[in-house]
């Protein structure tokens, strides 16, 4: 037989062990037992579904900058703080250098560059930070053949070294949206050199867009980027 007794001021009950009756059962003596919930209930503990400790009696919130107060009367708030994140992912707090990334910072959207690295260039004004997409110089070529054009880099190339139409500089194959590439010629040649798409049109100078063209120019810096709706480069 389990004995308990109303608390004062609400509708929890204690459990009371070791109890004494006597004759005319009235309670002599009893041992409080502890706080019971309505109808004997209690609280399963759970680790993401997983039952931990059945008989544990404690709950401890760890971890850094977790942290439980005292709330209104029977209750416990539990702060968890949250963590930087852009398009769902975490960034972290302190990326290496050359990577960006943004963090909510009481409640404002904030953008921290730490060391531009390769493809991203900073650009700063008294109130402004810009991100701005920078193409990796490579090194000059200047033999025959075909040479790839790596996704944001900028190939330079001597056409004053080579034969007419001896080179070629060819875009990488299965382009994303808007992914760049570039080209410059160093020589101060107009030996012209063929552009190729590789699959993809190119736009290409003075000329209409086309699988490939011949570009010879002296000096021309020349950036392309990829329309995936119209499966071309388009010079910007």
């Amino acid at each position: 037989m389990t004995f308990f007794r109303k608390k004062a001021g609400g509708k929890r009950y204690q459990s009371l062990t070791n109890v004494l009756l006597d004759i005319e059962g009235t309670v002599v003596e009893a041992t409080d037992g502890g706080p019971i919930g309505p109808g004997g209930s209690t609280i399963a503990v759970q680790d993401d579904g997983a039952p931990v400790n059945p008989a544990a009696t404690t709950l401890n919130f760890t971890g850094t900058g977790v942290t439980a107060s005292n709330g209104a009367p029977g209750v416990v708030n539990v702060a968890v703080p949250g963590t930087p994140v852009q398009n769902g992912l975490n960034l972290g707090t302190n990326p290496p250098n050359g990577e960006v990334f943004a963090q909510l910072n009481a409640g404002n959207l904030e953008f921290r560059a730490i060391a531009p690295g390769p493809g991203v260039a900073l650009v700063q004004t008294p109130s402004l930070v810009i991100l701005r997409a920078a193409l990796v110089l490579t090194a000059i070529r200047s033999t025959a053949g075909t040479q790839p054009v790596a996704l944001m880099q900028r190939q330079l190339y001597d056409a004053s070294a080579l034969a007419p139409l001896a080179l070629t500089l060819q875009f990488p194959a299965g382009p994303q949206a808007d992914d760049m590439v570039g080209v410059k010629e160093v020589g101060n040649s107009f030996v012209p050199v063929v552009i190729n798409g590789n699959g993809a049109n190119v736009e290409g100078v003075f000329v209409a867009s086309a699988p490939s063209f011949n570009l010879g120019l002296p000096r021309v810096a020349l950036t392309w980027q990829y329309d995936a709706p119209g499966n071309i480069w388009r010079i910007v």
